[in-house]
């Protein structure tokens, strides 16, 4: 079997929970198993925008996210780990500054880590 996350034979240097998850999905087409063999906020999220990225259901929290919704961070790299009620409260934070603003939530997402990562690099 050649699979996309294998390069020239070897694994691409990902964790074996991630090979294993990689190679569960290519196994099946059906989305919902899917989104609970990724099993994750973030992941699962991501998953679902690259699917459906005109839907406003989902939107992916990752640490540059995080903060620019705590704001202040932009110059210390971030590395806390939210609890499930911590991302939905931010993700729900976005889904509404979204809709106010009249873009989806992905958009908004992908606006503010793209201005977080030009100031940081700054």
């Amino acid at each position: 079997m050649n699979f996309d996350f294998i390069e020239h034979g070897r694994r691409a240097g990902h964790t074996p929970a991630m090979i294993d998850k990689a190679e569960q999905i290519t196994r099946t087409k059906d989305i919902e198993k899917i989104a609970a063999i990724l099993n994750g906020p973030k992941i699962t999220s991501f998953f679902y925008n690259i699917l459906n990225p005109i839907g406003a259901e989902h939107v992916t929290i990752d640490r540059h996210a995080l903060g620019v919704a705590i704001c202040g961070l932009k110059r210390r790299r971030i590395d806390l780990i939210m609890t499930g009620k911590q991302y939905r409260t931010i993700a729900s934070a976005y889904k509404w500054t979204a809709e106010q603003l009249g873009i989806l939530p992905l958009e908004l997402q992908a606006i503010t880590w793209t201005t977080y990562r030009q100031f940081s690099a700054n």
